[in-house]
């Protein structure tokens, strides 16, 4: 008898390779997707310390709101990459080249993916609840 086919022995064989593959690719790929999601936080603080100091040199100031920078154009509170803030009022000031908010540095509050971060330009962490 000449049958083509699989033994039950190979196919539990291949389902318990395909196990211990997605045993080791899953915590991974979250780990590579969570700091992701820093890099994202902490590139759009860079792009908002972007627009300040393109602002500040256009209109020859070292003082800009959010709302300015904003109606500019040089920024957005949402981007197409799923990062925002909640952000809805801000002054920022730039001395000596450091952009800073409200007189303090420029961390700023950002919403990745629906998950809360405390974003700066260097690092963002989850803040303690």
């Amino acid at each position: 008898m000449n049958k083509k086919g699989f033994t039950l022995t190979e196919l539990i064989v291949v389902i318990v390779i395909i196990g211990l593959v997605l045993l080791i690719v899953i915590p991974v790929s979250s780990n590579i997707m969570q700091n992701n999601a820093k890099e994202k936080g902490t590139f759009y603080v860079q792009t908002l310390e972007n627009a300040v100091n393109t602002y500040c040199d256009m209109y020859k100031t070292n003082e800009v709101t959010l709302k300015d920078l904003t109606d500019e154009g040089l920024f957005k509170t949402v981007s197409s990459n799923g990062v925002s803030t909640s952000l809805k009022e801000a002054t920022f000031s730039r001395a000596n080249g450091i952009v800073q908010l409200d007189d303090e540095e420029l961390k700023i509050p950002v919403t990745i993916n629906g998950t809360e971060y405390s974003c700066s330009k260097t690092e963002c962490t989850k803040p303690e609840n």
